[in-house]
């Protein structure tokens, strides 16, 4: 037995239906699980109640419209804005994959590794500049979490860590090095193992320092921000009448709230921006730092695999297995062929020079006296003897 509506080059006009009013689909107990009309006071459309909806392309905007949000296959989600992509979600991989994109280009990408080997992946985007902003970004591992960045690039953090800040092994890293130093830190408790200085002469007798030389600590300043700041020097040197001349940090005054309430100025160090001219890698170049040469990184290119091949339909475009016959997803029709090797170039040809915003302390010199004479006072010869 066949029920229902059938039209055959005809249609079917719901004008201005009541509320709750057009195509109905009631289930077997008798509750409401469709509208295809007025589903709601003013609201013209589809409502599933606890249903499903199952198509190939589903889009926000009106039809033709290059502004949209779109669940369009093969690669799943997709946004536009004006024809570009602003943001891609890959769904016909193994993999997490989401992309995200300036002005029409591909700026980076927020994927699911599966293979440690750095098999298939894609290097084009090393060097772009991707940003993860908000009120606070957590970050979470059920075990040991890594973080590689490639060398020459940064990661710019401003915010607070909530626990431990530890090294993947045991006696390993650094927190900053010979060229890029932290300017301080404050440590409520420090144990360590050797006690280092960047100072490799005697502030006093300018000489070096060798090895089996005792030292001991100048207090070149009492620093309102520093506290006792110190330089070292030879222990013989330490009775040594002398000026000299030191830099010190400027400080500034800033406001900040308390955790009890209460707001209060206090003394940090200051700081100036400034622009300079500095030298960099370009994009596709690197600097092999065993060998202190140069290199132009091979180039490789994505190019569709010899037994696959694409075809354009209403959804858009698509790849097939040509011996199978069986769809595949854009990863596995194509294959990343090398355009040309990696090969050693001059200095000239990998750097740029390119203007950089930096902040840097404010310093100012102050004079240092070395066990001067003590000025005698009033206050001292009162009592004094009479020779």
């Amino acid at each position: 037995m066949t029920s229902g509506h059938y039209v055959k080059n005809g249609k079917i006009d719901l004008s201005a239906p009541p509320a709750n009013e057009g195509i109905r689909v009631f289930d077997e107990s008798g509750s409401l699980r469709t509208v295809i009309g007025q589903y709601g006071a003013g609201k013209y459309g589809i409502k599933v109640i606890n249903g499903e909806i199952y198509s190939s392309t589903v889009r926000t905007g009106d039809e033709g419209s290059d502004t949209y949000i779109g669940l369009v296959p093969p690669n799943g989600l997709k946004a536009r804005y004006g024809g570009q992509k602003t943001i891609e979600m890959v769904a016909n991989s193994l993999q997490g994959w989401l992309k995200l994109y300036y002005n029409g280009a591909e700026m980076g990408e927020i994927i699911a590794r599966s293979d440690a080997s750095g098999v298939d992946i894609d290097t084009s985007f090393y060097g772009k500049k991707l940003c993860l902003q908000g009120s606070s970004i957590e970050a979470y591992s059920g075990g040991a979490s890594e973080f590689h960045m490639e060398t020459g690039q940064f990661f710019n953090m401003v915010g607070r860590f909530w626990n431990n800040f530890l090294p993947y092994i045991d006696g390993s890293g650094y927190i900053g090095n010979d060229t890029y130093r932290w300017y301080g830190g404050n440590i409520q408790h420090l144990t360590h193992g050797d006690l280092c200085f960047i100072e490799r002469t005697c502030a006093i007798c300018e000489q070096p320092f060798k090895s089996g030389n005792a030292i001991v600590l100048l207090v070149r300043c009492i620093h309102e921000v520093h506290g006792t700041m110190t330089i070292p020097i030879h222990i013989g040197c330490a009775n040594t009448k002398k000026t000299i001349e030191v830099e010190i940090p400027e400080v500034e005054y800033v406001y900040r709230l308390r955790d009890d309430g209460e707001l209060e100025a206090h003394p940090v160090v200051k700081f100036e921006e400034v622009v300079e001219e500095i030298h960099r890698v370009k994009d596709g170049y690197a600097l092999d730092e065993l060998t202190g040469k140069f290199k132009k990184n091979a180039v490789f290119e994505r190019k569709i695999k010899e037994n696959c091949s694409a075809r354009e339909n209403e959804h858009g475009l698509k790849y097939f297995n040509d011996l199978t016959g069986e769809e595949v997803s854009f990863r596995n029709a194509h294959e990343a062929v090398k355009i040309s090797d990696e090969c050693l170039v001059s200095q000239e040809e990998a750097t740029e020079k390119v203007m950089v915003r930096r902040r840097r302390p404010v310093t100012k010199k102050v004079v240092v006296e070395l066990n001067a004479p003590k000025k005698t006072t009033l206050a001292d010869t009162a009592d004094a003897p009479v020779r």
